[in-house]
């Protein structure tokens, strides 16, 4: 994902899935972990039934751990506009409905040339009095990712630490997200991303 879709996934709050996890310092043992990723981001430009404003940006980022995350980010542009986190272009962000899934069905083939992701989302909306999560309704994603271009490998090495990742560009082949409850449903296809397998490394 590009820039856009990195500043949403932060502002969504993807702690548990963020791929550039720094290990706890408190950790005694020698830890090691290995997942995959996809991640992707579709603009839509005009409005998206049960959604407010009239442009958008919907962003997904799940993990072979069947965890995941979802964000609509809502903008009000130019009638005919792209949306835009450029305050210069006359968008401004309305809202994000963020969405979490934690029993999905992430498929990511060794080559990082295919991936499949499949399961429910539901949106988050806050928590309550004694601190448990409120959740509001549900979307079902099914999604077929295919990788394209040449692997980019980067190996970060600190004290007592590795991060070794393989990452390689996808779009989404085809890819809906549908609204369980009223029927609607948005089409994923062309999203442009990522998938990605890390292994990481740390002993404190």
């Amino acid at each position: 994902m590009g820039k856009n879709s990195r500043s949403l996934v932060a502002v969504v709050g993807v702690g548990a899935l963020a791929v550039a996890a720094v290990p706890p310092a408190s950790a005694a043992a020698a830890e090691k972990t290995a997942r995959s990723l996809m991640e992707a981001e579709q603009p839509v430009i005009g409005e998206m039934e049960g959604f407010d404003g009239n442009a958008h940006f919907i962003s997904f980022m799940a993990g072979n751990t069947g965890k995941g995350d979802l964000a609509v980010v809502n903008f009000d542009c130019l009638e005919g506009a792209p949306p835009s986190w450029d305050s210069d272009s006359g968008c401004e962000v309305l809202d994000i409905v963020g969405m979490y899934g934690y029993n999905l069905d992430v498929d990511i083939n060794k080559k990082l040339t295919s991936g499949t992701l499949s399961g429910e989302f539901q949106v988050y909306l806050g928590e309550a009095e004694d601190g448990s999560p409120i959740w509001g309704k549900t979307y079902n994603v099914d999604v077929v990712m295919k990788g394209y271009g040449e692997v980019e490998r980067t190996d970060d090495r600190q004290e007592g630490y590795r991060d070794l990742r393989k990452t390689r560009s996808a779009n989404v082949e085809s890819g809906t997200l549908h609204d369980s409850e009223l029927g609607h449903e948005f089409d994923l296809t062309g999203a442009e991303g990522a998938l990605l397998r890390q292994r990481t490394w740390s002993q404190y």
